[in-house]
């Protein structure tokens, strides 16, 4: 039932940030990716995108059966690394790199099983590789703003007005918002509470920094899963910056909500199977 309910939600957010982000592409400006080594524009037509789209959804089923996992996993990663390097060639970078390698993380998973078929080992792997690639990411993303910005990181705290009069700027000549919302009270209380967000930045890094304490056992995975959620609602309630291929997938595989909502049920005596 765990893998079930992480199975399900990651097929569907996949199948929906795949088919949303191969549909608007209709040109390349400049070659990132697999598109840096061939020319991409030719898989820009109307009849590629069909056969990709199909194929995601064959694959897709095949998941769902846990049939072909093998062929179904590599081959949704090899659409997802065709269509994401098609997006941001078209010049948008959406951070889905995390969301790529845990396809090939499952696939690692089935071939390993498949050489030493060993159910209890496979059902351990296929969620505890991709957990890892996801703390990995974040570990990596909390020794980036070390390695770049060192303790500027928690002391220039204070130009953080700067990035939230920018994001206010982009959403305003994006028609978001108007012109008088760009000095918004968002602006000014981070102006006015330096100490206060230079303890948010530290808190942030720390929890980056610290992710991989989430390998530890399923409790600490799921602690460090609602540490990183909340980490998000920072950035998303300071920036409006949401990456969704990062926090989406954290949430199904680190908290696995609809796992939780199933144990929660099955302890209330109503839903309980009576027993003679």
């Amino acid at each position: 039932m765990e893998w079930l309910c992480i199975k399900i939600p990651f097929i569907l957010f996949s199948i929906n940030q795949l088919v949303s982000t191969l549909i608007p592409i209709n040109s390349i400006s400049s070659g990132k990716g697999i598109c840096s080594l061939f020319d991409c524009n030719p898989l820009l037509s109307d009849v590629f995108k069909v056969v990709i789209i199909s194929l995601l959804l064959v694959f897709s089923i095949l998941y769902i059966m846990e049939k072909q996992m093998i062929i179904s996993t590599f081959g949704i990663f090899c659409i997802a690394l065709l269509v994401f390097s098609l997006h941001e060639s078209f010049g948008v970078s959406a951070r889905t790199g995390v969301f790529t390698l845990i396809w090939l993380a499952q696939f690692f998973a089935y071939l390993f099983y498949k050489n030493n078929p060993n159910q209890i080992l496979l059902h351990k792997n296929r969620i505890f590789y991709p957990v890892q690639v996801i703390v990995a990411c974040y570990t990596l993303a909390g020794l980036s703003k070390i390695w770049t910005s060192g303790l500027s990181w928690l002391y220039d705290a204070r130009l953080m007005t700067l990035q939230l009069l920018k994001s206010n700027q982009m959403n305003y000549f994006d028609g978001k918002i108007p012109a008088e919302s760009i000095l918004s009270s968002k602006v000014q209380f981070v102006f006015d509470h330096k100490e206060f967000m230079a303890t948010l930045l530290m808190i942030a890094l720390l929890i980056e920094i610290t992710s991989g304490f989430g390998l530890l056992n399923k409790k600490m995975t799921i602690i460090y899963g609602c540490l990183l959620l909340s980490l998000h609602i920072g950035i998303d309630l300071f920036f409006n910056v949401k990456i969704e291929a990062f926090y989406k997938s954290m949430i199904i595989f680190m908290i696995n909500p609809f796992y939780l909502i199933y144990l929660f049920i099955n302890k209330i005596p109503i839903f309980r199977p009576k027993t003679l």
